[in-house]
């Protein structure tokens, strides 16, 4: 499974020092960083060591000090030395950028507007951080008492209290309004950092604001730097007569969230994920769970790389944040929850980050807190353990739902599975689960002679009917990359390049030989045959036409694949470049696109397209070429 890079933003995007930045790039000895991490050796041109972002036995991971990049040839992880802290130290690009200037010593400018921006953030962090503490003083009150009985009751520990920083919000309207506003708060920040609303005028002592949580328990909300961003908080059964609960009776919704804030972005959080990273970083997975309960009580059994959704579906912002630690997801989801449809709903979103999803099969109508209490903590862990592939869960559905595969006539089983099956754009993983399939069905007493071959069919007469998967997306998900496959035992050391990873490298290594050598400007994106070889190639053109150099650093492109190829290629050995050999690899690519728009244009031929007078012409034009040229070797590597 390949790991997205943590990119640094290109300079000047996000940040308007752009002098500081290249003293702290430059300032910054990026061999003898990562050497405080892991042992670097060199060998050849490059250093090498094993990757500290996965499990290997061989060392895959490559230093170029001369360009100041880093490549694991292994999980894909790549960049430079803003990337290199971001990943480490589990902190955004402004932090890191922060930390590396005080090491190398370089003072940081901001704009006027950013100083407010950052102003703000920090007294709405102030004031959520005051609030965590007169609710955590609450709970342990006398007004606490019915809080801490029920968390008594779910089994929740008095050291899970304390990690998680519980409180209790008390049932007076404007409790914490009071006692905040006592420190100084002013009211516009209140209800801009989500803890007050606003229902009138509002006077000096704080009349006409409300606390927005009332009579409930209630979980703070961390983002990954550990500082309370927002909260969550569950009415108390056992509160009647006051505070909310009192007010709207059985209406009153379960959880309510923090609104939106500048700190806050709901789509974009995942409780509990401070405490569980550096969990997931060492199991290589995390577990998705929907509540704040159900994280505690994983967590208490052991399982401490879980983390939830705030009441959300998972978001492609849950997916990237959960993809910079790891590359596999087990989802426990209640299997008859909305949650858990939303999920499978959303796994071409996981599909596209490249992340591995399993779903924990737990029992019909529990949660992960409700095993826990009711079954234990080695059946809890024995179904995370045991989580199974999406399509294996919906299959396992099916089978519920007809009462076994004994019950079922053919028919029907076909009719039920061959959707699921046919949607799978991974063709191994389809051949694996109608074997499987087969052999199920087969011991159910179906006949074994044909069940596998009849269930294949089916999926093409399917497929045909639809839309049939992408071989190009298969083919990326049963390699796990889209690299071609090393020549030695040495990643990145005697690796064949197609041509157009030749161009590209050559622009990356070597700019003044390759931008000059003949005809490489005048290829278009369009001539590569692959969407990130057009992307990077793309962004290239725009750089030099803006009056800049033949050349592209990491997290110039705005696309992560587009990063993961240029991070390879920046710390990859380059044969030999020379304007001869720059020139044959043009020829070649130009070739093979010509060769691919004949093709397409004799596809549109065959399934009798009307072609115009021109395209008839282009296509007789390229068919005569390919008969007089052969395709030309690929030297120089």
């Amino acid at each position: 499974m390949s790991a997205a890079p943590r990119t640094s933003p290109a300079p000047g995007r996000g940040f308007d020092d752009r002098a500081a930045l290249e003293e702290v790039r430059k300032r910054t000895d990026l061999v003898e960083l990562i050497s405080r991490h892991i042992a670097l050796k060199r060998r050849g041109g490059r250093f090498w060591g094993l990757c500290p972002f996965h499990q290997e036995k061989t060392p895959s991971f490559s230093v170029n000090a001369e360009r100041q990049q880093w490549h694991c040839f292994g999980c894909e992880a790549g960049g430079d030395v803003f990337a290199f802290v971001m990943r480490t130290d589990n902190v955004d690009f402004a932090e890191a950028l922060r930390k590396l200037a005080e090491r190398a010593g370089v003072s940081l400018q901001s704009s006027p507007r950013d100083r407010v921006v950052r102003a703000e953030r920090t007294t709405l962090a102030d004031l959520n951080a005051k609030a965590t503490q007169f609710y955590q003083k609450a709970l342990h009150s006398d007004e606490g008492a019915p809080a801490r009985a029920f968390l008594e009751q779910r089994g929740v520990t008095a050291d899970s209290i304390a990690a998680f920083q519980l409180g209790y919000a008390p049932t007076a309207e404007a409790a914490l309004v009071r006692h905040l506003m006592r420190e100084n708060a002013a009211v516009g920040d209140l209800v801009k950092a989500g803890l007050a609303m606003q229902t009138g005028g509002v006077g000096p002592g704080g009349e006409g604001l409300l606390d927005r949580f009332r009579g409930r328990l209630v979980f703070p909300i961390h983002d990954a730097e550990q500082r309370v961003v927002g909260f969550g908080a569950r009415v108390l059964p056992v509160i009647e007569g006051s505070g909310d609960a009192g007010r709207q009776g059985a209406a009153l919704a379960k959880y309510l969230n923090s609104s939106e804030t500048p700190l806050f972005k709901k789509g974009r959080t995942l409780y509990g994920l401070p405490f569980a990273r550096e969990a997931m970083a060492k199991a290589g997975r995390a577990v998705v769970v929907e509540g704040y309960l159900d994280v505690i009580a994983c967590h208490q059994a052991g399982i401490t790389e879980t983390v939830a959704t705030l009441g959300t579906a998972l978001t492609a912002d849950h997916v990237q944040a959960l993809r910079r630690f790891v590359g596999t997801v087990h989802a426990a989801f209640d299997p008859d929850s909305a949650g858990l449809a939303a999920l499978m709903r959303s796994l071409p979103m996981f599909r596209e980050q490249d992340v591995q999803v399993k779903v924990v099969m737990l029992p019909a109508g529990a949660d992960p807190d409700e095993v826990q209490r009711a079954e234990g903590t080695e059946r809890l862990r024995a179904l995370v353990d045991e989580a199974v592939s999406p399509v294996e869960f919906q299959l396992g559905q099916v089978a519920a739902r007809l009462g076994g595969w004994s019950k079922a006539a053919p028919e029907v089983l076909m009719r039920e599975v061959v959707p699921i099956l046919a949607a799978l754009p991974d063709e191994v993983e389809m051949g694996h689960c109608v074997r499987k399939l087969a052999q199920m069905w087969t011991r159910a007493g179906m006949r074994s002679d044909r069940t596998e071959e009849d269930l294949r069919k089916q999926i093409q007469r399917y497929r045909e009917r639809g839309v049939k998967p992408s071989a190009h997306d298969a083919g990326a998900r049963r390699t796990g990359t889209s690299r071609p496959p090393a020549a030695s035992e040495t990643p990145g050391v005697g690796t064949r390049l197609t041509p157009e990873e030749f161009l590209l490298a050559a622009l990356i290594g070597a700019p003044e030989v390759a931008a000059s050598a003949a005809g490489l400007l005048s290829l278009s994106p369009d001539d590569f045959a692959e969407p990130t070889h057009r992307t990077v190639f793309r962004r290239i053109l725009e750089q030099i036409e803006a009056g800049g150099e033949a050349s592209l650093s990491l997290g110039q492109t705005g696309d992560a694949a587009a990063d993961v190829l240029l991070s390879r290629l920046a710390t990859q050995e380059l044969p030999p470049v020379s304007e001869a050999v720059v020139s044959q690899m043009v020829g070649e690519v130009a070739l093979r696109s010509r060769k691919r728009r004949a093709d397409a244009l004799r596809e549109r031929l065959q399934r009798k397209e009307d072609l115009t007078d021109e395209e008839l012409a282009e296509m007789h034009a390229l068919r005569r070429e390919e008969s007089a040229q052969a395709a030309k070797p690929i030297t120089g590597q």
